[in-house]
């Protein structure tokens, strides 16, 4: 018999007091010993990092799942590496429920396909598999209040070549939210190419990329809370070069150290904050 609780949410504004909240976290964890754990990315990053640093038992655990925010891969491997446990994945949302499913291939899920045919379109068109574009789903089976290519707001690719699992539908990889994607001259730049930039250093416990002007970046970085410091010179030197593809004009990204990034009025984190100009369309 499988019982759900729902455990308090992390308040990172102030690191010992993060400290005394994952602290706490933990001891509900080891007494309600769940099977799965589901959170919001950077609270299973921070859970996870914080249960290696003190070396907390969960050999209970043996799930964790992401929700509510990308979860780039970086991210994720870290979770998996300072927990010792396999991370799953769903993709959903409020008005179709689950749409896409993983295996123990991490790169992407696989799409119920007899529920739903999912589509990727750039510039008006249906792209090829492979191709990055805007996630657009229909539902083959409400017909209370059918839902025709509805636009969800996410940035994917379609993979259709063998799953190593076995299974032979097709796949979504999700690479972050239409607002977070910049668009350098007719390059897409996602969510996730930037976040497994900064996620890749273990000294980075989360962070957000704020445009100012269409060549100017601020790149918020809040170190890690457990000694670890960013090499910060690196991360910036990655990510204009990334920012820079296709450009006339070189991409300057001026870093700050800050003790927290303020999240959205929902809990959730963005990767990347844009000027309304530098959305995708």
């Amino acid at each position: 018999m499988f019982k759900q609780d729902i455990l308090p949410p992390l308040d990172a504004r102030s690191a010992s007091d993060l400290s005394k909240q994952m602290e706490e976290t933990w001891g509900l964890l080891e007494t309600g010993r769940p099977y799965l754990l589901r959170a919001f990315p950077q609270y299973l990053l921070w859970l996870s990092e914080y249960k290696a640093q003190r070396s907390v038992g969960s050999h209970y655990l043996k799930y964790v799942m992401p929700y509510g925010g990308l979860a780039c891969d970086s991210l994720l491997s870290r979770v998996r590496s300072a927990l010792g446990v396999e991370t799953r994945n769903i993709y959903g949302t409020s008005e179709l429920g689950s749409v896409a499913v993983s295996c123990d291939n991490h790169r992407a899920m696989h799409i119920i396909e007899s529920f739903f045919e999912v589509e990727i379109f750039r510039d008006g068109k249906v792209v090829q598999d492979g191709q990055i574009g805007e996630v657009v789903i229909t539902d083959l089976t409400n017909t209370a209040m059918p839902l025709i290519r509805y636009k969800v707001g996410d940035v994917g690719r379609i993979l259709q070549d063998a799953c190593a699992c076995g299974r032979n539908t097709k796949r979504l990889e999700i690479l972050g939210r239409v607002q977070e994607t910049l668009v350098r001259s007719g390059h897409w730049v996602t969510a996730s190419e930037i976040g497994n930039i900064a996620y890749s250093d273990r000294g980075v416990s989360n962070f957000r990329l704020d445009q100012i002007s269409t060549n100017h970046f601020e790149l918020q970085i809040v170190p890690s809370f457990f000694g670890v410091s960013p090499d910060v010179d690196s991360i910036r030197s990655r990510m204009e070069d990334l920012l820079s593809v296709g450009g006339t004009e070189p991409t300057k990204i001026t870093p700050r150290i800050l003790p927290f990034v303020q999240p959205e009025p929902n809990g959730k984190y963005l990767t990347c904050r844009l000027r309304p100009s530098a959305w995708v369309q």
